[in-house]
């Protein structure tokens, strides 16, 4: 007999019901498919929640240097990440970064890949530190304020170096953390340094 079990109207997941002598550990194995579909499907939800606040506060919002720089949210439902890293940020949000030409305004060349671009990691509390208004600074704020609320690890991660020709002097700046699930999520921002 297949049982049908709907989860969150996102996954459907088939069991095989098994008799009495059906082998345990195919049993665990369909009960821990269908709580791991049902904890992906949490997942995607809070992610989803959160970035419908991030995309609220950030619409219209720029980040100021030589070029200004949207705020995109990035995430990777999928990622189950124990500390938040540059080389995590690269493997699992590089997608989400690499040939992008939407993050400067206006539209930019592609985004040279993030692998083997050097790095630095930088205090999410100081960062940015001078914003250019009074609004701009409340927006950040109440940034900051929701991404530490629902995530953990909130880093700031800049890749790129000043004055660099691979990469005519574009900077990739993620402010990301983890949820309790290990996904990685946050925001993209950029700089142009020359």
């Amino acid at each position: 007999m297949h049982i049908r079990v709907k989860c969150l109207g996102m996954v459907t997941v088939s069991l095989l019901a098994l008799g009495c002598g059906g082998a345990p550990e195919v049993e665990g194995a369909a009960v821990t498919s269908v709580e791991q579909a049902v904890a992906s499907s949490a997942q995607e939800h809070e992610l989803a929640r959160l970035q419908r606040q991030v995309e609220r506060i950030t619409e219209g919002l720029l980040f100021l240097s030589e070029s200004d720089a949207r705020f995109i949210f990035v995430a990777d439902a999928d990622a189950r990440v124990t500390d938040v890293t540059p080389e995590a940020v690269v493997t699992f949000l590089s997608e989400e970064q690499d040939g992008r030409t939407d993050l400067f305004v206006p539209n930019n060349p592609p985004l040279a890949p993030l692998a083997g671009r050097p790095f630095e990691v930088l205090d999410a509390d100081a960062y940015p530190a001078d914003p250019a208004s009074r609004e701009t600074a409340r927006r950040l704020r109440q940034l900051q304020r929701v991404l530490e609320r629902d995530l953990e690890d909130l880093t700031v991660i800049r890749f790129g170096e000043p004055g660099r020709t691979d990469v005519s002097g574009q900077v990739s700046i993620f402010i990301v953390g983890r949820t309790e699930e290990g996904a990685l999520a946050g925001v993209l921002t950029g700089a142009i340094e020359t």
